[in-house]
């Protein structure tokens, strides 16, 4: 902790940033994980190590051409009234 702002905030360092945070938060878990994350544990995906996805039989598409689609209103399909 560098210093506190006000009587509810507080300036904290990580590393080379700043942050500023509320004194009712620092006790938090969730501040705790995101300011001691270690920077060794990510890892780092290159194009090549990506798996392609698997080919998909789409032989059951719609024949190529123009569909027209009508949308109801669903109070009207129900018969509802508005």
């Amino acid at each position: 902790m560098i210093e506190f702002v006000n009587h509810e905030i507080a300036l904290i360092r990580t590393g080379n940033q700043d942050f500023h945070v509320y004194l009712e938060e620092l006790e938090h878990p969730y501040l705790r994980w995101f300011l001691n994350k270690s920077k060794g544990n990510s890892t780092v995906k290159f194009v090549d190590q990506i798996r392609p996805e698997k080919q998909v039989d789409r032989s059951n598409q719609l024949e190529p051409g123009l569909y027209l689609v009508f949308f109801l209103n669903s109070s009207r399909m129900l018969g509802m009234k508005k």
